[in-house]
């Protein structure tokens, strides 16, 4: 992996700003209920909210100004977006502005906003932020992960635990997941289906 222009100024600083700013966005409609604002791509399970392009929308401007501003033109800048957004270039932004929709379209405070960062293909860094707690969960390659609460910052790891000590994160549309899930359910602590694959992934490590 060669280290880039970017890659010195810490890219990662750039994706934690536009992940701020979008969670501001998205928990002002969230407590003001225009949450309720949605439209259904496939089907009922399957929405979109106005909160979630607007989003987006923050984010990619963010992204390509403070990109400019260092020198980084804007045809080298590309976004793959949750919300009909792809755009090819050499610094690549991967977005999920909300995700948990569905949690957010129903009152459920369990949702976060999803931002990676690859160079030439090559994943170099990320961020996963809570908008409700304030929690902000960073990783870089080769540099480990962190999470940012109240201002402190900690080191996350792995720690290997008994299956039988275990909370398992389940999301399942199938009936054979299904009956994956009853024979896991019985070597394990409980299951839950909480609604936001990257916070919960995010929260597999602890500080």
């Amino acid at each position: 992996f060669i280290l880039h222009e970017l890659y010195n100024w810490r890219v990662l600083n750039i994706l934690k700003i536009a992940a701020e700013n979008s969670g501001k966005i998205t928990k002002t409609y969230f407590s003001v209920a225009k949450r309720i604002e949605t439209k259904e791509k496939t089907s009922q399970r399957d929405l979109v909210t106005k909160a979630d392009g607007e989003s987006q929308t923050e984010i990619r401007k963010i992204i390509i100004r403070l990109l400019k501003e260092r020198g980084i033109a804007e045809k080298e800048i590309g976004f793959i977006g949750e919300e009909k957004l792809n755009e090819e270039g050499k610094h690549m932004f991967i977005i999920d502005p909300i995700d948990g929709t569905t949690d957010f379209a129903c009152g459920l405070p369990f949702f976060c906003v999803s931002i990676a960062y690859a160079f030439e293909g090559e994943i170099v860094s990320g961020v996963v932020y809570n908008p409700n707690d304030g929690a902000m969960f960073c990783a870089e390659r080769g540099k480990g992960s962190s999470v940012i609460r109240n201002g402190e910052t900690k080191q996350l790891k792995m720690v290997p635990a008994p299956l039988k000590d275990c909370l398992a994160s389940i999301h399942t549309n199938t009936s054979q997941a299904w009956d994956r899930a009853k024979k896991m359910n019985e070597k394990i602590r409980g299951m839950r289906d909480l609604g936001s694959i990257a916070l919960e992934t995010a929260m597999m490590a602890v500080a």
